[in-house]
């Protein structure tokens, strides 16, 4: 019997890539949400206040159904502290690329949201600036509680050579490989906690950060291949079956009543 096939075409993301390393993950599962669609891409307040903070500095989010124009209000209707300081970030980021503006860093936007596919991989460039020596600039936008946090190993207060980027690395290597142009490469953060910090540096993408990001699709892409040929297994675990919808006879006893929905 031939494997189910899925039923649109599938661009692999480093988000499913992610996915599909993760210890806990259960094939099925991920096939089901990424290949199939039968699984909504859950959101948390977290992501919210990012995707709200994108919406604010460059029009839109990743996917235009995706998009947050608002945070919850407080009771009275009025916004919350947490909300304005993300909003005064939005300013400083304005500020920062708005010609003859004080804190302008010589830097013109000339695009954003960039989708790029190429070779059966895509991903989503939050921003293009060109400096002023007409040199092209990628840059991957983000907002975290707290940008000098070291409290996990995914804190902006740690070494960024010592953290996993390859998010903004496989940007880097998409765009370079769909358009043949030299580009460069940044990451900007912004915070809302109290002392509101924004923090950027030029990312160097070196060779052997460029392999083993290869590395890494190409195993999750080979897996994707094998399972297509031989069968989707199932992993069920406490994480994953208490967060899945499907009707699975292979749910962990205490989910297989009621999943959710």
């Amino acid at each position: 019997m031939e494997p189910e096939q899925p039923n649109r075409k599938f661009w692999f993301t480093q988000s499913a890539l992610k996915d599909m390393e993760r210890e806990t993950t259960c094939p099925f599962r991920w096939k089901s949400q990424w290949l199939d669609g039968k699984i909504p891409f859950e959101t948390n307040e977290f992501m919210d206040r990012g995707k709200y903070f994108e919406f604010l500095c460059i029009g839109g989010s990743a996917r235009s159904d995706d998009e947050v124009t608002d945070l919850p209000r407080l009771r009275n209707g009025e916004k919350t502290a947490m909300q304005l300081r993300i909003e005064a970030q939005v300013a400083k980021f304005t500020c920062m690329f708005t010609p003859n503006n004080p804190q302008y860093i010589g830097h013109k936007i000339v695009d954003t949201q960039i989708e790029v596919r190429h070779n059966g991989r895509k991903g989503t460039i939050d921003f293009l600036t060109e400096d002023e020596d007409g040199t092209l600039w990628m840059w991957d936008l983000k907002l975290t509680s707290d940008a000098e946090s070291t409290r996990t190993q995914y804190g902006y207060g740690n070494d960024w050579n010592e953290m996993d980027l390859m998010q903004l690395i496989h940007y880097y290597d998409l765009y370079k490989g769909k358009f043949n142009k030299p580009v460069r490469l940044a990451l900007l953060v912004f915070d809302y906690s109290p002392s509101m910090n924004v923090k950027a540096n030029e990312i160097v993408v070196t060779e052997q950060a460029l392999d083993l990001k290869e590395l890494r699709f190409t195993c999750a892409e080979h897996a994707v291949q094998k399972y297509e040929k031989y069968g989707w297994i199932t992993i069920p675990s406490v994480h994953e079956c208490s967060a899945c919808p499907l009707k699975c006879s292979a749910r962990i006893a205490e989910y297989n009543k009621q999943p959710k929905k």
